[in-house]
């Protein structure tokens, strides 16, 4: 069976944006739109939307190589059960995730945009970021907790 564009596009919005799973997602389609949409369908329209993207994921990593000033930082998520590390470089107006099984220097490397960025990157004192040969400024955030428990 063939869905029009937008039955996909609602489908991906679903399940990506708001992270409903494939399964609760054709139930809803089912139940509101009387259509009997496979949870393998749902998932081969999020890998066909994900190949569109390409594109303007690569610029968005670009930029943010190019970039003046950028922050990164991460953040720990649960993937299927198990610990992953969600890292981020962003600017005021763009982010690139990376999600990891790793925290450190082998997940930055793997993430491939702090070794060629070459502006000023503002981060906690984080020493997998202070490795990178670059101008580093610290995050205020970051002070404030240091100073906080320095009492």
């Amino acid at each position: 069976m063939q869905y029009e564009p937008g039955v996909l596009a609602f489908a991906v919005y679903m399940t990506q944006y708001q992270l409903l799973p494939y399964q609760r997602t054709a139930g809803v389609f089912n139940e509101l739109a009387s259509l009997r949409i496979s949870p393998d369908t749902l998932q081969r329209a999020v890998r066909v939307a994900a190949t569109c993207l390409e594109a303007p994921v690569n610029a968005i990593r670009r930029a943010l190589v190019a970039a003046l000033v950028a922050h990164a930082d991460e953040t720990g998520r649960r993937v299927n059960g198990n610990l992953y590390w969600l890292h981020v470089l962003s600017t005021d107006r763009l982010t690139a995730y990376f999600p990891h099984p790793k925290r450190g220097a082998e997940a930055l490397d793997a993430f491939g945009l702090l070794a060629p960025f070459a502006g000023v990157l503002v981060h906690d004192y984080w020493s997998a970021c202070q490795r990178y040969p670059y101008w580093h400024a610290f995050c205020n955030a970051h002070h404030l907790r240091e100073l906080i428990s320095c009492r």
